[in-house]
């Protein structure tokens, strides 16, 4: 089967400072697979991943979706299932029952997926390769059924009553059983929370899980002393700052903007 994607252009490695290396991973072949933006936080993560396994010698391909309209038409057709969810609610879901892309099936050792929802990838897409399959977990979609969180939802007696929608989502929890259960694959969590998550899913019984961090280039993340951090940013060195980041932080609740607003009234409040 014919993979659809284009390999990137190469980037320019980053020079990084690991401990020891590692010299079976450079006679590796990896192709780095997610769905996103530069702005997004998969997408950055894997980039940063990407470039970090070129600056130690590894040969790491960073593979492009081939054709934006095929990949927008997937994801229109995968949605259709999940209009029945009440709107707010709806991303926190996807069925991947519709991909525009397929996995390649040979040039590579080992396949190191990220983010691949919203039209990058069907479940049949991802079992059209014989390739083992590293995948890092940067929610829990992969390790769930259909929902991209542990969804302690109230979607209302619409979702509850709707044949058609759980029609799909039985089917593409079933099928995703069935693809998992003949697919190698191993889970990588970036952090202790989605490591402890992902051990009560059912599919940590036939996969392994690692913990292992996102990697950083030490050359731009550092310390610094504070007063001179504050005076290149044009800060007052006497200033107080509270730094909140998160990708759709103020209207996603689940990044947890309302509490940082909480405590900040408690604070204004306790302080007089």
């Amino acid at each position: 089967m014919i993979s659809h994607f284009r390999e990137a252009r190469p980037s320019l490695p980053i020079e990084f400072h690991p401990e020891a290396r590692i010299d079976i991973m450079q006679a590796m072949r990896i192709a780095q697979i997610t769905h996103g933006k530069r702005e997004g936080g998969a997408f950055i993560a894997a980039q940063r991943l990407h470039e970090a396994l070129l600056g130690q010698d590894v040969h790491s391909t960073f593979l492009n979706v081939s054709s934006p309209l095929r990949l927008k038409m997937a994801w229109i057709l995968d949605r259709l299932p999940l209009l029945l969810i009440p709107k707010p609610h709806r991303p926190y879901f996807s069925l991947n029952l519709v991909g525009a892309e397929k996995l390649p099936t040979t040039g590579f050792d080992f396949i190191h997926l990220h983010w691949i929802n919203k039209g990058l990838l069907s479940l049949e897409g991802i079992r059209s390769t014989r390739l083992p399959i590293v995948w890092t977990l940067h929610d829990l979609w992969p390790i769930s059924d259909v929902n991209h969180y542990d969804s302690n939802l109230i979607l209302g007696e619409d979702f509850q009553k709707s044949k058609v929608l759980n029609f799909f989502l039985k089917e593409t929890k079933n099928l995703k059983e069935e693809v998992w259960a003949h697919t190698p694959m191993t889970f990588v969590c970036p952090s202790r929370w989605i490591f402890d998550q992902a051990q009560k899913s059912v599919y940590s019984n036939t996969h392994e899980l690692v913990h292992i961090p996102n990697p950083i280039d030490l050359e731009v993340f550092q310390p610094t002393q504070k007063t001179l951090a504050k005076k290149n940013l044009g800060v007052s060195a006497e200033s107080k700052i509270i730094l909140f980041g998160a990708v759709g932080g103020i209207v996603d609740y689940r990044k947890g903007f309302h509490l940082l607003l909480k405590a900040l009234h408690h604070l204004k409040s306790s302080m007089g």
